[in-house]
């Protein structure tokens, strides 16, 4: 009897002994950590910029894509545009030829033709308040309230030059061709645009005509 009892006795002893390390092994897998990081990365309230917090790609790939954005805008913001010019053409006489444009950026190009004093391809930098001077011209002497083409049914006399100016503003542009029959204010505005033109400091472009 007393040897059937230690028998009993140490048979519970091992069946405890084994119930407690299954129940501890049990435990063990319940308090994985990457099982709650699965429940936060499915959650749809989530936030984007979390990921890849402990090393992973997420938030560089974002700000990335911010920079790109910002670069793309920048570009379009800063990209030189045409802001005035006056082409004048040949005549049957002496009549000077050239064309000058000035550029949002300040860059200024002149190319001289016939008759006059600058033959070939010029550059120059505006001088500061050149662009606003010439805006404000443009409103003064009501630039953008002309025909597009004087005289205004358009039958061009072809033995007078053609003088061809363009303006825009930042929100409107215009083009107008003159021949003849133009009001005074446009002529004005033509003789404004060569005076300012010529004011500047022109350096010829080596090699080119």
């Amino acid at each position: 009897m007393k040897h059937t009892s230690l028998l009993f006795l140490v048979t519970v002893l091992l069946l405890s002994s084994a119930c407690n390390r299954k129940s501890k092994k049990a435990v063990s897998v319940e308090t994985i950590e990457t099982t709650e990081t699965l429940v936060i990365d499915t959650n749809e309230d989530y936030d984007p910029t979390t990921i890849g917090a402990s090393g992973e790609d997420g938030p560089a790939v974002i700000e990335e894509q911010v920079e790109e954005i910002e670069v793309i805008e920048i570009e379009k913001i800063t990209t030189p545009y045409l802001v005035a010019s006056i082409k004048k053409t040949p005549c049957y006489g002496t009549c000077p030829s050239y064309e000058a444009q000035l550029f949002s950026d300040g860059r200024m190009v002149y190319r001289g033709k016939t008759n006059t004093d600058k033959i070939g391809l010029y550059e120059a930098r505006a001088h500061p308040g050149f662009i606003p001077r010439l805006l404000e011209e443009s409103k003064n002497l009501n630039y953008f309230e002309h025909a597009i083409t004087y005289p205004k049914d358009g039958h061009l006399i072809a033995d007078l030059p053609l003088v061809v100016t363009f303006v825009n503003d930042g929100t409107r542009e215009k083009k107008v061709t003159n021949n003849y029959l133009s009001p005074k204010n446009l002529k004005l505005f033509e003789s404004f645009l060569d005076e300012l033109f010529l004011s500047a400091n022109w350096k010829r472009v080596e090699g080119q005509r």
